[in-house]
C-alpha cells in the first residue's frame, strides 16, 4: 500500500471515529432516547473493537500465515496484503510477503517488499540479506 493509501485509510478512521463520538456527545447532551443512545454507544464500541482487531489481525499474520507459505502460497499472500492493509508500520508482514514473493519468483514485488521492511527496520540484517537475494534473482 503506497502513503497514499495509508493516508486515505487513516483518514477514514479518524473521520469515522469522530462522527460516532460527536453523535455520542448529541446523542447525551439532548437527552435523546435511550435506544439512540445505546445505539450510538454500540456504534462508538464496534469501531473501537474493529481498530483493535485490525491491529491485532496484522501483528499476528506472519504466525497464522507462515505454515501456507509453501502449501498455499497465494491465499499467504493475500493474507500479508491484508495485514499490510490494516496495518502498514508492520516490517515483519513486508518481510514475510516478500519472502513468499520470492518463492513465487515474484523477484521485483520481493525486492519492493523487502526494501520496505528495510525502510521500516534498518538494522536488520535478515531483512538486508533477504534484499540481496532479490536483487541477484533479478540480475539472473
Amino acid at each position: 500500500m503506497t502513503n497514499v493509501g495509508s493516508l486515505i485509510n487513516i483518514t477514514q478512521t479518524t473521520v469515522g471515529t469522530m462522527f460516532i463520538g460527536l453523535a455520542t456527545l448529541i446523542a447525551m447532551k439532548r437527552r435523546a432516547a435511550p435506544v439512540i443512545r445505546v445505539a450510538a454507544y454500540g456504534l462508538f464500541f464496534l469501531l473501537l473493537v474493529g481498530i483493535a482487531f485490525g491491529k491485532y489481525y496484522a501483528s499476528t499474520a506472519p504466525q497464522r500465515l507462515q505454515p501456507l507459505e509453501k502449501t498455499k502460497p497465494l491465499v499467504a499472500l493475500s493474507g500479508y496484503t491484508e495485514a499490510i492493509r490494516l496495518s502498514p508500520n508492520e516490517a515483519r508482514v513486508y518481510f514475510r510477503r516478500g519472502r513468499t514473493n520470492l518463492a513465487l519468483g515474484r523477484y521485483n514485488d520481493a525486492l519492493s517488499d523487502f526494501t520496505r521492511a528495510l525502510d521500516k527496520s534498518p538494522n536488520s540484517p535478515t531483512y538486508l540479506t533477504s534484499r540481496g537475494i532479490a536483487l541477484m534473482m533479478l540480475n539472473d
